[in-house]
């Protein structure tokens, strides 16, 4: 592991910041454990609105893909770190189920050769690394333009009114394997600085890992109108993957579905 002493500056791009993260994402995140947690509300989405063909927008190693392939769907995962999609590929062969991955930006899908999908998930606060309105605009035109017309898209990010505009807010501390994980903002001119950090137990001489990058803190009503100029309409807004209602000052993560116009 690296040794470092300050946080690097919010330059690495985030191909890069997730290259080094794959290493380590399942651990600190617990995959394994959000699969279980949440395969039923996915079969419930899945069910409900006939999703066949899928596309994971922004997939990192595939807690996602995962849960998708499982229940029958067949998966295009999308990601701009070819680590990410490594590791994606990994546990698909471990998880018994096949996955194609697609190493693109977010913002290039219509020539991705990806394909018509029945849903689109961008999951996993993958929006935020959407630093403009312009991006935005070509990010969710792009979602548009790989559904049928009977498609889902399911948009997850963070509920950012509840992280303050002014100071550090940690989002997370999780230790994991010997290893102590650490995830906050800082606030920035408008954007936030997403700073991972990675340290051993004191015994085994503290180390650190300090991994940054841009995210840009979109509200919910933001989305919304950017949804709407991107051919997408039924936009319903929920406060969790379990579909639980918004609560703008209390629920932690904002999860949209919405059809095409």
């Amino acid at each position: 592991m690296a040794h470092m002493t300050d946080t690097q500056p919010p330059s690495e791009t985030v191909a890069g910041f997730y290259d080094v993260t794959a290493s380590f994402y399942d651990t600190m995140t617990d995959m394994e454990e959000r699969i279980v947690h949440e395969r039923p509300f996915f079969r419930v989405l899945v069910e409900r609105y006939g999703i066949r063909r899928a596309l994971d927008a922004g997939s990192g190693t595939g807690m996602h893909s995962l849960l998708l392939a499982h229940l029958g769907v067949e998966v295009v995962g999308v990601d701009i770190s070819r680590e990410m999609l490594t590791r994606l590929q990994e546990h698909a062969r471990n998880h018994g189920v096949s996955v194609h991955t697609i190493q693109a930006d977010l913002t290039h899908l219509p020539t991705a050769d990806i394909g018509k999908v029945d849903g689109v998930f961008c999951l996993g606060n993958t929006v935020a690394h959407v630093l403009s309105r312009e991006d935005l605009s070509l990010t969710l035109s792009g979602f548009r333009s790989v559904m049928k017309e009977n498609g889902l898209l399911v948009l997850h990010t963070l509920n950012y009114r509840r992280i303050a505009g002014d100071r550090e807010t940690e989002l997370n501390r999780r230790e994991r394997g010997g290893k102590t994980f650490r995830r906050s903002y800082t606030p920035a001119g408008g954007l936030l600085v997403f700073q991972t950090t990675v340290s051993d137990n004191p015994q085994n001489g503290a180390t650190s890992l300090v991994q940054t990058v841009l995210h840009r803190p979109w509200p919910e009503t933001e989305l919304n109108d950017a949804l709407a100029n991107s051919g997408f309409s039924d936009v319903q807004i929920y406060g969790g993957i379990d579909l639980r209602e918004f609560l703008p000052d209390e629920s932690r993560d904002v999860v949209i579905l919405a059809r095409p116009q």
